[in-house]
């Protein structure tokens, strides 16, 4: 039906009396490899092993798992070696490109029907890896935008980079940045007050205390700053969090930037007690 009719598994699913998801099963086991179907046919693997070969539809790497298999055949070892060129969607990159834009740029997810497959595995980690890039740039341009001299992106964060690091430096708030945070407290604790968490409030009442998180928040950050010749002459790294999420490090120099970014430079020393020959003449 599929093959010559062209019907889709809803149109299948209904004639036979089963769900959509079993026809995909069905049609997924019968497009592995012929090969192994006639190993299958003579009980050379059982049905859990087959199915495990049909996470992905490539006769070539089915049959290649299949040839390098030892005395251990359990299905999870077979998922594990036809999937060991993928990325999980569970990995970073994947997480931060999504399984939409990954799709768009024409890579393909591989899905197992036959177990929780957590959201499948992107196939091609190349192109994950530049998309993954290209989004780090475009926020590495948002921070560059914010004065740096200099910005990079990375997925993993370049331990070797050998650069000095400022961080920034303690700032007291105006008075009226004070007495407004202070507002802010009182309101704060007067919105929450009864609740132990968002989920427990009010839709107006959670709009009203997150309004008023963020502005404490924006009140708090200016407790501190770089010095604008730190941010002049250095820069930022933007990589990949373990979890997807994106990490900002600033305030690094490079070497040949160190003395103009340094708002602190070393004090002149005294001529009375550097000089060998004005102390001579004392």
């Amino acid at each position: 039906l599929s093959e010559n009719k062209g019907w889709g598994a809803e149109e299948i699913g209904a004639r036979f009396g089963v769900s959509a998801g079993v026809v995909k099963q069905r049609l997924r086991l019968g497009a592995v490899s012929p090969k192994l179907l006639q190993v299958y046919r003579e009980d050379g693997i059982t049905l859990d092993q087959l199915m495990a070969f049909a996470i992905t539809e490539d006769h070539t790497r089915q049959e290649q798992v299949f040839e390098g298999l030892h005395h251990n055949r359990e299905p999870w070892i077979i998922r594990r070696d036809m999937t060991a060129s993928n990325v999980p969607a569970t990995d970073r990159r994947a997480l931060f490109v999504g399984a939409d834009a990954y799709v768009e740029a024409g890579g393909n997810i591989i899905r197992d029907l036959f177990s929780e497959d957590r959201g499948g595995f992107f196939e091609d980690a190349g192109l994950l890896d530049m998309l993954a890039v290209e989004k780090l740039r475009e926020i590495a341009g948002e921070v560059q935008a914010e004065g740096w001299k200099w910005t990079e992106a990375h997925i993993d964060y370049p331990h070797a980079h050998g650069m000095r690091r400022f961080y920034p430096q303690a700032i007291p708030l105006s008075d009226e940045d004070e007495e407004r945070l202070d507002a802010l407290s009182i309101e704060h604790d007067e919105l929450a007050e009864g609740y132990s968490s968002y989920d427990e409030m009010p839709e107006d009442t959670a709009a009203k205390l997150e309004a008023v998180s963020d502005e404490i928040d924006a009140i708090s950050a200016k407790r501190s700053a770089y010095d604008a010749s730190v941010i002049a002459h250095g820069g930022a790294f933007v990589v990949l969090h373990h979890d997807g999420t994106v990490r900002i490090e600033r305030g690094f120099v490079r070497a040949e930037d160190e003395v103009l970014a340094d708002p602190q430079p070393e004090p002149e020393a005294d001529a009375e007690t550097t000089d060998p020959q004005a102390r001579a003449d004392e």
